[in-house]
């Protein structure tokens, strides 16, 4: 008698469940850095020093998530390029609306929660 395949839903839901919570981990991470990066955007500092600092931030969020994205999607079902790229839009589309959100909130007198806007 031949063993029966494991099943293939119960895989799915793993691996889903798996990218979600690498997904907020990474977002979870995001927020973090920019939170304690506040003090390097105030209206005093140069806008060199945290510019520089925001492009670490960012760009080191976006190879977290590409790198993270890829060794998930060929562990789990050997598609790196796919999860990937997935990993990489949806960072991009959390962190424009962190951005967006934010920027708003602070015209709006709530200022200094991810970054110290001017309006």
């Amino acid at each position: 008698m031949e063993r029966e395949p494991e099943s293939a839903t119960a895989f799915s839901w793993l691996a889903t469940a798996t990218i979600i919570l690498s997904l907020l981990t990474i977002t979870g991470a995001y927020l973090t850095l920019l939170r304690l990066a506040i003090d390097t955007s105030n209206a005093g500092d140069p806008t060199n020093d945290a510019d520089r600092v925001y492009f670490g931030v960012h760009g080191a969020i976006l190879a977290l998530s590409l790198v993270l994205g890829g060794v998930l999607g060929y562990v789990q079902a050997r598609r790196a390029f796919a999860i990937a790229v997935l990993f990489l839009a949806v960072i991009l589309v959390t962190m424009f609306a962190a951005q967006l959100v934010t920027f708003e909130l602070a015209c709006a007198g709530h200022n200094d929660i991810i970054r110290h806007w001017q309006c």
